[in-house]
Parts: C-alpha cells; structure tokens; sequence
C-alpha cells in the first residue's frame, strides 16, 4: 500500500512502466463492435486454463444443477488454439452436458505467443472475458471462475433478475478493498461480476478492462480488471452472495500460473501484507 501511496518511489515508477508494456502487448489482441439488438437473457463466460481442463466437468455438473430459465450460452474460453484434441474434448463436455448450450472459443497462435510470453494469470484472464464479451449476443454477461461451483439453485437467476429488474450496467457479490481502493470508490471484484453486454462493447474498448494505475480522487490506486471502467459511467450494485451460495477455492487458478512460472513466492508475498494465513497455503 505504501508504494501505491507514493508515486515518486522507484518501485512505484517500476510497476506503472510494466503496466504501460502490457497494456501495450495486449491491446492489440482483441476488439469487438457495439451489440446493437442483444437477447434479453444472459451469458457466461469461463476461462479454463488447457492444463486444468479436466477441472472443467466439476464445474459444468453444478451448472447444470441451476435454475438456468435465461441462460443463452455458456462460453467456455480455452488458452490454446483449436487443435484435434480440444475438440475431441469440447465434443465429450457436449456430451456429457447436453443440457448447457456451450460454445467453445480458442486463444489464436498470436495471441497464445503473446499471453504464454507473459506468463501472467491475469492476462490470460482479460483476453478470455473479452473474447467472450466480444461473442456475446446476450444482453447480459457474468464471468464465472473455474473454481467456484455455484450451490444454491437460484443464484444465477437472482442475479440477472437484479440486473434486470433495476437496469443496472455492473452487478458485483462485493466491495473491493486493495492497492489503493477503498469502500469510498465502490468498485466490485471481477469474479461472478455481472455487466450489461450492449452498455459495455459500446463505451470501452477491451483493453479498458484491464488493471490500471491511476490518479483517482487525489491519490494513486492500481484498479485490478474490470475495475477503472465501473469508475466511469454506468449504475453499479451488489447482491452479497450467502454461505451456502457457492464454494470458490479463492486464488487456485492464479497460483497454479503463477507456480508454472516460477512467480509463485512473489505472488505469495503480495498477498501476505492483506492475508497472514496465505503463505501457509502457498
């Protein structure tokens, strides 16, 4: 927090010049045009890492135990290009699952050279919620995690009604606090965060979902993705979500790419500073 606090320390400096390369690497790598006659209903998407695709079925089978009344798609974005053995493996999950209306979508060799280059698991997660985003025909899109399994019959339905129901642009489970932000700014997580398709892909291009660091009511604050935006315009509520509404191992798909290239200790330390109990489990 420290270093957010002041922006004339190196490391300060450091961190705003490798977020400036990113945003530049990854610009590039998607876009989308305004959705002008959107479906009434909702979306998903899902980021599914290739290594941890056979964490896929877990996820799907409590999916399908949902009230699911005004689900258009579930678009499932895998980090590898279309290849013989991912579709051999989207063809079983259709299979298993005839119930959910799937499409499967695929990072391009350019964009895998990109993101694999980068090696960081946000990254990969931008690219896949903007892939989806960009897909979309639903007037409504939630970004569902790998790792959280809904429990309750009801909660995604109890969620695009609230959006529905009071014409809201995002719709979080909570407020976030870190690097900066505090409850003041009402800024929500990305994870089960839902938005309005058409309100988005026609006020920001993808590259304004990804984390930035900003001046903001006279301080300096990293917002993390999907977070600047809700700064910006729209109307923004959240739905706190109950005990029993779902479990989410919180942080597994982040460590996993973290350990895969060998940032998991710096990642570990991050965390530590807000949470002592995480680098136990690290």
């Amino acid at each position: 927090m420290a270093v957010i606090a002041d922006p004339h320390h190196l490391r300060f400096s450091k961190v705003r010049l490798r977020h400036a390369l990113l945003r530049a690497l990854l610009m590039p790598m998607c876009s989308w045009s305004e959705l002008a006659n959107p479906s009434q209903g909702y979306s998903l998407v899902l980021a599914v890492p290739v290594k941890l695709r056979e964490l896929l079925p877990a996820n799907l089978r409590f999916l399908a135990r949902q009230d699911r009344v005004h689900l258009e798609k579930l678009y499932i974005v895998l980090d590898q290009p279309a290849s013989r053995e991912l579709r051999t493996f989207a063809d079983d999950m259709t299979r298993r699952f005839p119930e959910l209306p799937m499409q499967f979508l695929h990072f391009n060799h350019l964009q895998t050279l990109v993101l694999d280059a980068i090696g960081w698991g946000w990254a990969y997660g931008w690219l896949s919620w903007c892939l989806g985003l960009a897909a979309c025909q639903s007037r409504y899109m939630m970004i569902h995690d790998l790792d959280l399994l809904t429990l309750t019959p009801d909660f995604l339905e109890k969620r695009y009604r609230k959006m529905r129901d009071e014409n809201l642009q995002y719709l979080g489970m909570e407020h976030f606090i870190w690097n900066g932000v505090n409850l003041q700014d009402r800024v929500m997580p990305s994870n089960q965060l839902m938005v309005e398709t058409s309100f988005i892909r026609q006020q920001f291009q993808p590259i304004d979902l990804f984390s930035r660091i900003v001046p903001h009511r006279g301080r300096w604050v990293h917002f993390d993705l999907t977070q600047h935006m809700q700064t910006c315009c729209g109307k923004a509520d959240v739905l706190p979500f109950a005990f029993m509404d779902m479990v989410h191992p919180a942080q597994m798909i982040s460590h996993y790419t973290a350990l895969l290239t060998k940032k998991l200790p710096a990642l570990c330390a991050q965390f530590a500073a807000a949470d002592p109990v995480l680098p136990f489990a690290c």
